[in-house]
């Protein structure tokens, strides 16, 4: 482009100093420099306010891929990926993205498709949901049900009204479970379950379970007025 098109005479507008007056009196400026500034300031904008946003990608390499942020150049892991397998296939398709980091100094964006799309579906949950997910693994203490992305725990004092001495007893990694959300921690993206508020009598999880998940629907009804007594 022109340079007498591109700025015209008489055009008012904000350049950026980069150097400072030398002996002749000159002062060198920048437009690009300007407009990078103000980009890196609305990426600060959209970190700061958690939000999520697009990107293109424009390229891959072993780690990840590169993308196009507003102009400038950013990388997404391999492992804050959805498809991780075939990089190649994502090249121009547009991601959206949450920050893992941005350090306008060192000239650094990271982001993470993993985590807006946990985000995205965080934003969808409520207490008092009833909830559908396989045991993703069974620990002393609780029970880590798969959300589809994300991850609920059931905790050992959330099975049955009744004591519970094992929960690999009662749960197998991959088993179909229904449970019901009685707690949500959107910060630590914590989402606590509970099936004994489905029971109708204390124990019935340890003796029944095939009957409390195959009427957990009708049982969840009942058990969102209940819900604050049995926490």
């Amino acid at each position: 482009q022109d340079l007498s098109e591109a700025l015209p005479l008489q055009l008012e507008r904000d350049f950026l100093i980069i150097r400072e007056q030398n002996a002749e009196g000159e002062v060198l400026l920048s437009i690009k420099q300007l407009e990078i500034n103000q980009i890196w300031e609305n990426l600060i904008e959209l970190q700061e306010g958690g939000q999520s946003f697009q990107v293109r990608v424009i390229g891959t390499n072993k780690g990840g891929v590169t993308v196009d942020v507003q102009s400038l150049r950013g990388f997404i892991p391999r492992s804050h990926l959805l498809a991780k397998d075939n990089l190649e296939s994502l090249v121009d398709q547009v991601l959206t993205v949450n920050f893992l980091e941005l350090d306008q100094e060192k000239k650094k964006i990271v982001m993470s498709q993993r985590l807006a799309s946990q985000s995205a579906g965080f934003s969808k949950l409520v207490v008092g949901q009833l909830i559908e997910g396989n045991v993703a693994g069974v620990k002393p203490f609780g029970v880590f049900v798969d959300l589809e992305g994300l991850t609920g725990l059931l905790h050992i004092t959330q099975v049955s009204q009744k004591r519970v001495d094992s929960l690999s007893t009662i749960f197998a990694q991959g088993n179909l479970v229904k449970a019901m959300i009685v707690d949500l921690d959107e910060g630590r993206k914590r989402i606590s379950l509970s099936t004994k508020v489905l029971e109708n009598y204390p124990g019935e999880m340890l003796e029944k379970i095939d009957e409390v998940m195959e009427s957990a629907d009708a049982r969840a009804e009942r058990a969102r007025k209940a819900l604050p007594q049995l926490q």
